[in-house]
């Protein structure tokens, strides 16, 4: 008889352990899963950056197509400029029209483009070696910045790229 009580506390305790066990795979498989959905939610906020940006690219070379003296010469380098689409087609404009989608800031930034007098190559304006502005080129950077809530920039995206006056007007 003693050893059937001996036996009655020890299946007590394997349901206990395993019990503990099971808990806790469990709660570590939701861990888990809540950083999974984190990361793709994080991947698909990223691949919207890089989306917007490339629009706000295209949304510039529009821009050019429409007349580089009129919409692309009068730019001031550095400034921050924003892409607008309205009535059929985009403009530039100087101020913020607010954020796209609710949580991305875009803006467009214009530089110079200088030239190697030796071999008509585009060189950094700091560049030491003789150099020529090009009025038909602009270098193009477009910045996605991803807001959250109230708070500053989280992330951001820059694609950059040159726009050359391709109609010569």
């Amino acid at each position: 008889m003693s050893n059937k009580s001996s036996n009655f506390g020890f299946g007590l305790l394997e349901i206990v352990v395993s019990t503990a066990l099971i808990s806790a795979s469990l709660f570590s498989l939701a861990y888990m899963s809540k950083i999974a959905l984190r990361a793709t939610t994080e991947s698909f906020l990223n691949v919207k950056a890089s989306f917007l940006a490339e629009e706000a690219l295209e949304a510039v070379r529009f821009v050019r197509d429409n007349g580089w003296s009129a919409n692309i010469d009068p730019v001031i380098a550095g400034d921050a400029y924003y892409v607008l689409f309205s009535a059929g087609g985009w403009s530039i404009a100087t101020s913020s029209q607010g954020l796209v989608g609710g949580i991305f800031e875009r803006a467009v930034f214009f530089e110079n483009v200088y030239r190697s007098i030796e071999d008509d190559s585009i060189v950094p304006e700091e560049s030491g070696e003789p150099k020529v502005l090009d009025p038909d080129t602009v270098k193009v950077t477009a910045v996605v910045s991803r807001l959250k809530g109230f708070e500053a920039a989280t992330s951001s995206v820059e694609f950059t790229t040159y726009v050359t006056n391709l109609f010569e007007d």
